[in-house]
């Protein structure tokens, strides 16, 4: 949303002068690429290799710890107007618990009986 706007880019234009459309274009982009990839990537890492190996606590610090990256950036993004935007935040943060939660059902002995 801000890339169609013309005051957004005069407003980053001037915190930036040497920048130029071309950067502005592709810093929105990569920003948007980064949030749909990480939900998209953790969720099918989860699907296919999970089953196999099981959550380890590499799993668990580098998905959570990429996701709580996503969260803070999206929490400063500020655009609590949106409904879709406060869904996105819920839904990240419901992701990265059970990320953090997997291992304890590991630990309890709750494990898959496929793998046994």
């Amino acid at each position: 949303m801000l890339v169609k706007d013309s005051r957004s880019y005069e407003l980053w234009l001037s915190a930036n002068p040497s920048g130029n459309a071309d950067r502005f274009i592709s810093m929105h982009l990569m920003i948007f690429l980064f949030s749909c990839l990480y939900p998209a990537a953790c969720s099918l890492y989860s699907v296919f290799a999970l089953p196999r190996t099981g959550p380890d606590l590499l799993y668990r610090a580098v998905w959570g710890m990429l996701g709580l990256c996503v969260l803070v950036s999206r929490l400063l993004a500020f655009r609590f107007d949106s409904l879709f935007y406060d869904l996105g935040l819920v839904f990240l943060f419901l992701l990265i618990v059970a990320i953090f939660r997997s291992g304890k059902r590991q630990e309890h002995g709750v494990v898959n009986k496929e793998l046994q």
